[in-house]
């Protein structure tokens, strides 16, 4: 894949999920942390409306690439614009210079 640093120009974040996080009672809760911003170029995916609990809901697909991490987990969810997507499959090129994140984003919101 060739991809220059002119075509990465969207910042993204990854968050994962921390247990160690507590409320205002002292209790442990989860909690979304984030693990890393990066620059992504993003390709519009398509929209769907799918059912869900007897209603329609919008499901938006959206492919980032970013330089190529190790530390990227598909447990992880990535925000753009504020609006967290929930990580699909996270696909290396062959090089492992890029790495591509398949994402949806509206029925779980990066869960």
């Amino acid at each position: 894949m060739s991809l220059g640093a002119g075509k990465l120009r969207e910042r993204v974040t990854f968050e994962k999920r921390s247990d160690d996080t507590r409320d205002a009672l002292g209790s442990q809760t989860s909690a979304w942390v984030e693990h890393a911003t990066v620059w992504a170029q993003r390709i519009p995916g398509k929209g769907d409306e799918v059912p869900v609990t007897g209603q329609l809901a919008v499901q938006v697909d959206e492919t980032f690439v970013v330089r190529h991490r190790t530390d990227l987990l598909e447990t992880m969810r990535l925000v753009w614009r504020g609006a967290a997507h929930e990580i699909v499959a996270l696909s290396p090129d062959v090089k492992r210079e890029f790495i591509t994140v398949q994402c949806t984003k509206g029925i779980r919101d990066g869960r």
